[in-house]
């Protein structure tokens, strides 16, 4: 719980120290094996502050449509489906 409180790093971390079986007791490396699974996502909100500090503007002035619930999520990142403006 704690790597998903703080998300991002610790959840690559717990990710990490997941695939140390031959290190690790079993008891750790089982536990931290639910990073792989379920990462935590952003809020939308985080995500427009993202597009606005990196690609300067919102979702709506940035592409035709924008798909604000992930794909897909992982420790670092999530995926959205999104369309430019310019493409069809």
């Amino acid at each position: 719980r704690l790597a998903y409180a703080n998300r991002g790093v610790y959840v690559k971390l717990g990710q990490h120290l997941a695939q140390l079986d031959y290190l690790l007791p079993d008891e750790y490396t089982h536990t931290l094996k639910a990073c792989f699974d379920d990462a935590p996502q952003s809020t939308a909100e985080d995500v427009e502050q993202v597009l606005r500090e990196d690609l300067g503007g919102t979702s709506h002035e940035l592409f035709h449509s924008f798909d604000p619930l992930p794909i897909a999520s992982a420790s670092l990142a999530q995926v959205h489906v999104a369309y430019l403006r310019n493409s069809e």
